[in-house]
């Protein structure tokens, strides 16, 4: 079986290759921190995953780093939510949202008049 070139790929195939990855990242992790335990992990096995995975070998350190300290693999994102004071900021700019969020924390600042 030969591999697809990565230009005849679709959209659907490079996200279903990414979520496989993330799906596999877990027991890998898993089994290599096993290795780890008994004293028996090597460079190679690293080298292996990341290959296997299609990741960075560094990417897989660090995940290993993360599962010794009992810490998720990725890391989880807070929710955003889009209050009155945003809403009012977006129809302001008529839904653009660039100029609504540019030099703006999460709290907006009042509008600027128009010009």
């Amino acid at each position: 079986m030969e591999c697809p070139d990565l230009e005849v790929l679709t959209d659907d195939d490079l996200a279903r290759r990414q979520r496989a990855r993330r799906e596999l990242m877990c027991p890998a992790v898993r089994a290599l921190l096993e290795l780890s335990q008994r004293g028996e992990l090597t460079t190679a096995h690293v080298e292996l995953s990341a290959h296997t995975l299609g990741v960075h070998v560094r990417t897989v350190w660090r995940n290993l780093a993360r599962a010794r300290l009992g810490e998720p693999l990725r890391r989880g994102r807070g929710r955003f939510e889009i209050t009155d004071d945003i809403r009012t900021l977006l129809a302001y700019h008529r839904g653009n949202v660039k100029p609504s969020t540019e030099n703006s924390s999460r709290t907006p600042r009042r509008p600027a008049p128009p010009r």
